[in-house]
């Protein structure tokens, strides 16, 4: 670019810039020009939340976590212009205005920090690498906030995180004859179609949805021996070890069954197995 008279202070547009500089005498003596590289950068940084467990977003954004999900920040300074000057460590509260602990919020005025005082509090706000925490059930927010390390930064920025510790409620009902036995067993007809009904229930006013519903015919669940999640062939019986996912009612046929079920919700809230004998017979009528 051309040369310019400097008169006093400037500024740069974000980027890389090369800047050149000398100054002249009254005699008219010009000093050898000096340059030097001038990385600008007027990006802000960014504040992820980042479950370190079992969690789910719905389809408003809104994050659900297990109430034993431990959760950390991740920061990074997005590239910009090709410059990127790197972030620092976050601050952190939950369920705490920044207002309640600054005039305004402003973090310059918050009170000194204290890694004995409650986490994300007014006074335990600084958030490390080896930082997490969890939280009861309910509905939490949490504000953070990052600087770079030329001081750019977005603010407090509030993120919504519902906590879920409470399992689903499976039920088992019938369409079709069904009556009960002497020994409180259950007994339909070979056309009565079995259904699993779950629901996730709400608590503290949130839920995270249910994500699979589970169940086997005449198997145990330790029998089938999955070392991990179950398998879902779609080709094998449904009820099986191979196929374990509930999607449609079923029928059994003729005999005695017992029938194991439970569900999930998708933060991996586990409720507990119910099982249920069920004989099946074609003498059986409403």
């Amino acid at each position: 670019g051309q040369f310019a008279v400097y008169i006093g202070t400037f500024t740069l547009d974000e980027g890389i810039h090369v800047l050149a500089y000398g100054s002249r005498d009254f005699a008219g003596n010009y000093e050898l020009l000096k340059t030097t590289a001038v990385r600008v950068d007027g990006t802000s940084p960014d504040v992820a939340i980042a479950p370190q467990g079992p969690s789910a977003t719905d389809e408003q954004g809104r994050l659900a976590v297990s109430s034993q999900t431990p959760i950390t920040l991740i920061t990074t300074d997005p590239e910009s212009n090709g410059v990127s000057v790197g972030a620092g460590k976050p601050w952190f509260l939950i369920d705490v205005r920044p207002s309640s602990c600054a005039p305004n919020g402003d973090p310059a005025l918050f009170p000194p920090y204290d890694s004995t005082k409650r986490l994300g509090g007014c006074r335990n706000y600084i958030f490390f690498s080896t930082t997490t925490y969890t939280r009861a059930e309910g509905t939490h927010t949490v504000r953070s906030i990052a600087w770079d390390k030329v001081g750019n930064t977005k603010g407090w920025q509030p993120t919504r995180v519902d906590s879920d510790s409470t399992p689903p409620v499976t039920t088992l009902s019938v369409q079709g004859s069904s009556s009960t036995g002497p020994d409180g067993e259950m007994l339909i007809s070979p056309e009565t179609y079995l259904v699993l009904n779950a629901t996730d229930p709400v608590s503290n006013e949130v839920n995270s949805g249910i994500l699979a519903t589970f169940f086997l015919v005449d198997k145990t669940f330790e029998s089938c021996g999955w070392p991990g999640e179950p398998p879902h062939v779609s080709t094998a019986s449904a009820g099986s070890c191979l196929n374990p996912y509930y999607d449609a009612p079923f029928i059994l046929p003729p005999g005695s069954h017992t029938i194991g079920f439970l569900s999930i919700d998708r933060v991996l809230n586990e409720e507990a197995l119910h099982v249920v004998s069920v004989t099946v017979s074609a003498q059986v009528t409403v």
